[in-house]
């Protein structure tokens, strides 16, 4: 059977029948052929031409056939070589087998051993390729897995990272091979923490899982973790620990803001009751002290008295000012200069604690966008902070630099051996005693300004890294950058959504009354506007607003947006009924005025509904109940 063939067979033999003997033959099965008489001439046709079989005559002038093939894989690892010779030596064949020789022939060459060989040369070639495809695949599966994979040596260095180093760390995979890379980027807890847990792992040869903080090259802190692979046995590296690394970060954040968010509602409802309980009588006892105090200069428990009710006046009003939601307005600002203040004004509160301050600010570093006021107070906090923890003498070292779009500001202090800082409380209010929230409130003041707070330790340093947006890159919910991407979009004119559904919900906790909320979009909206210019979206959208707006007969009830594609109706005292049957001719006016301007038939648009109806109490936020509705549109609930 000819089979087709386009790799070109090397033919090495003094004799010139053999050669063109096997010539013939290979060209019968499809193969072309390239025949040389001397050694010298095959190696100079290999170095210009790619071989996959080489059929060797073991007898050959200036070298023999062994000496030939040995030099032929020398240059092609790849190459599949048979020999050929006249002699049935037992010698010849165990040398040719040490050279890697794949099969031996033996003359007068007989047709159907030839064509056995190449049946055989044919498969290994097959299998050869299956092996290739089969490495190229792991390879690729290895590389471009979302997870990190990593082979640790018994020093704990790195010796293999894939390419998910580079997407989880910023570091290319030859940076985390570097020696004791890996520990330089954790904290010096999780280092002993790590260190121990995988030593005992592999002591006691059992899984090893544990969760580190490993920080990225940009400055912030990745939760990985880290879980060990099955060891393959009888491989060069089975002495070797492998790990699959993976980025929990999102899980780890939400899991906390979850246990913060339920810890402030409760600390909210026992405010509302204590600041309801104890504020009034607190106001009396303090102003009978006074009077006391007025009538007796001398009496020094009337001073004790007053003292005491200032103070947890303020006690009560810090609280409430923690659980308050922090309004604020973004702008371009220079926050070293905002911080060269806020040193020069606590310059008297540093001395009175007998300790240093060493600053060195960047004035040539970008703006950032943010809260001039707000910065104002996270830099005051992060700098008492610090100088209410530090021991005389000691020194306070205060760092900025840029980080792509970012300005990075580093609190570095020391603290008391005695009095560790537990990094998983230093962020959480009231975890410390109740003695401040200073740290837990700024931490809150940079989230909401798309900033970033991380803590580590540093050779005995308490060492807080803030991250605050560049004011050339604004965050993406920056209310500028809303209003110009989404200017399709249209707004209500007596106001934002924040501002009205506050009123409503002020005046439907006062009467007690349900809250209804609608949430409406057209979820293939990209697809039906694709063609459309901006002034087409534009009146698509009013279109959209004015025939749910004649929906709304009642004064009270009102229609907003909310982002660029989602719509919101408000419905003071309206049961779920009354608010089930709104959203349900509201779907039929979008569909139904959709269609009537791009002319797409009625089930082509698809649109979501979500709606909430609530009794507002104390406990809950007007925007708990737009999230809930916009939740049950995503949700289908």
């Amino acid at each position: 059977m000819k089979r087709k063939n386009d790799n070109t067979v090397l033919i090495i033999d003094d004799e010139k029948s053999i050669r063109s003997t096997l010539s013939l033959f290979l060209s019968d099965e499809g193969y072309s052929s390239n025949a040389f008489e001397l050694p010298s001439e095959a190696l100079a046709a290999q170095a210009n031409n790619k071989y996959e079989l080489a059929l060797v005559d073991v007898n050959l002038p200036e070298m023999d056939g062994f000496k030939l093939a040995e030099k032929l894989l020398e240059n092609d690892p790849d190459l599949t070589v048979v020999f050929i010779t006249g002699f049935d030596s037992f010698n010849d064949v165990i040398q040719a087998i040490r050279l890697g020789a794949y099969d031996y022939l033996k003359k007068p060459l007989m047709p159907g051993e030839l064509t056995l060989a190449l049946e055989r040369f044919e498969e290994r070639k097959a299998f050869r390729e299956k092996i290739r495809q089969a490495e190229q695949l792991n390879t690729m599966l290895v590389q471009n897995i979302p997870v990190m994979l990593l082979t640790f040596d018994s020093d704990l260095n790195i010796t293999f990272a894939n390419r998910a180093s580079r997407n989880m760390l910023g570091f290319t995979p030859e940076e985390c091979t570097a020696e004791g890379w890996l520990f330089s980027r954790m904290t010096e807890n999780d280092c002993d923490k790590f260190d121990n847990s995988f030593r005992d792992a592999v002591k006691k040869a059992k899984p090893f899982s544990e969760i580190i903080k490993i920080r990225h090259r940009e400055g912030h802190f990745v939760y990985a973790l880290f879980q060990s692979l099955p060891l393959v046995p009888d491989t060069p590296d089975s002495d070797r620990m492998r790990c699959a690394v993976t980025d929990i970060t999102d899980r780890i954040l939400l899991e906390k803001k979850m246990v913060l968010d339920e810890k402030l509602k409760t600390m909210g409802t026992i405010t509302a009751e204590v600041a309801h309980e104890i504020r009034n009588p607190l106001m009396s006892i303090g102003g009978f002290a006074r009077r006391l105090q007025n009538r007796f200069p001398s009496l020094a428990e009337a001073e004790i008295i007053v003292r005491e009710s200032y103070r947890l006046e303020k006690i009560l009003n810090r609280i409430n000012n923690y659980l308050s939601p922090v309004k604020f307005q973004r702008v371009e600002c220079n926050a070293v200069s905002i911080l060269r203040e806020c040193l020069e004004l606590l310059e008297p509160e540093i001395q009175d604690r007998k300790v240093h301050c060493r600053s060195i600010l960047d004035e040539g570093l970008p703006p950032v966008y943010a809260d001039p006021d707000l910065l104002r107070q996270v830099f005051v906090n992060m700098v008492l902070g610090a100088i209410r923890n530090m021991q005389p003498g000691s020194e306070l070292k205060i760092l900025t630099e840029s980080s792509e779009d970012k300005l990075e500001i580093r609190f570095s202090s020391p603290y008391p051996p005695e009095n560790p800082i537990d990094p998983e409380k230093v962020f959480t209010p009231f975890e410390d005693g109740g003695q401040s929230i200073g740290m837990p409130l700024t931490y809150r003041l940079i989230k909401n300004m798309d900033g970033e707070l991380n803590f580590l330790t540093e050779d005995s340093n308490a060492v807080f890294i803030m991250d605050i947006p560049m004011g050339n890159a604004q965050p993406e919910n920056s209310a500028d950058e809303i209003s110009q991407a989404f200017n399709c979009m249209p707004s209500n004119p007596a106001g934002s959504l924040e501002n009205l559904l506050q009123r409503e919900w002020l005046r439907s906790a006062r009467e007690m009354k349900p809250l209804g909320i609608i949430s409406l979009e057209i979820e293939n909206i990209d697809i039906i506007t694709a063609d459309m210019s901006d002034e087409e979206q534009a009146n698509l959208f009013n279109a959209l607003y004015s025939s749910l707006q004649d929906i709304l007969k009642r004064a009270a009830d009102f229609l907003s947006s909310c982002g660029s594609r989602t719509f919101v109706a408000v419905l003071p005292g309206t049961d779920r009924d009354g608010v089930e049957s709104v959203a349900h001719q509201m779907t039929q006016s979008i569909r139904n005025t959709t269609a009537e301007l791009t002319g797409l038939p009625h089930h082509a648009i698809v649109i979501q509904t979500g709606t909430a109806v609530e009794v507002p109490t104390p406990e809950q936020m007007p925007e708990d109940l737009v999230d809930k509705a916009v939740y049950n549109m995503r949700t289908g609930k």
